[in-house]
């Protein structure tokens, strides 16, 4: 390498304090702090979300409005399936937990991708969540269309009013996110978490099988 490059790269990498380029430097420094503006306001935008969710709590009890089953529709129900992809589909595994220890359901978490093709038995006591960020997700569209088709009633967690996929649910809980601008997606992950614990919390209420210590916190 000749010693013109050698500088270079040592200029590059600052590995001699004398060959550092400072204006080079300074204009990452200010491209750094440009890109952490823009996307580490994402994370700051969760806590705002975070207190839309909470405002569904009154008196420590859940408000679910968009929820609509009846008491014997709710104490009938056999099995809950979620259906997502990519981020939403970790944000169903995560609550899937959480449901099936609150509420005492089955709850099958599947990639919407590959769900109507092995023709999966659901009817009129299965509840279908399908989670989507912009409602227009084909895939978990088309899965949620199939069990609609069979009877299954459709609860859909999204962040975009008016889009597709709420527009054909019979009921959905919207997660007030936001634009998602971080390819990390964690706003979005964690709006659709919450969201699905609150389900979690309203079903084990309203069936009666959470434990009184759950029920408390």
């Amino acid at each position: 390498m000749s010693t013109a490059n050698m500088r270079g790269d040592q200029r590059l990498y600052g590995t001699r304090s004398g060959d550092v380029d400072e204006t080079t430097h300074s204009k990452k420094r200010k491209n750094m702090r440009g890109r952490k503006g823009k996307y580490y306001s994402q994370v700051d935008d969760e806590d705002q979300t975070f207190l839309e969710q909470e405002r569904r709590m009154i008196d420590g009890q859940i408000s679910l409005d968009e929820l609509k089953l009846s008491d014997a529709e709710l104490k009938g129900l056999q099995k809950i399936v979620v259906l997502a992809c990519g981020t939403a589909y970790h944000a169903g595994l995560v609550s899937k937990y959480a449901i099936e220890k609150w509420g005492g359901i089955s709850v099958d978490v599947e990639l919407a991708s590959e769900y109507r093709y092995r023709e999966p038995s659901v009817d009129k006591k299965t509840v279908v969540i399908p989670i989507s960020q912009s409602g227009e997700t084909m895939d978990t569209l088309m899965a949620m269309r199939y069990a609609k088709e069979r009877g299954a009633k459709i609860f859909s967690v999204c962040n975009t009013n008016g889009s597709t996929i709420p527009r054909e649910s019979d009921a959905v809980l919207y997660t007030h996110a936001g634009p998602e601008i971080a390819v990390a997606s964690t706003k979005a992950f964690a709006t659709q978490l919450v969201a699905m614990f609150l389900i979690g919390l309203h079903i084990g209420r309203e069936r009666g099988t959470m434990n009184s210590k759950d029920a408390e916190n």
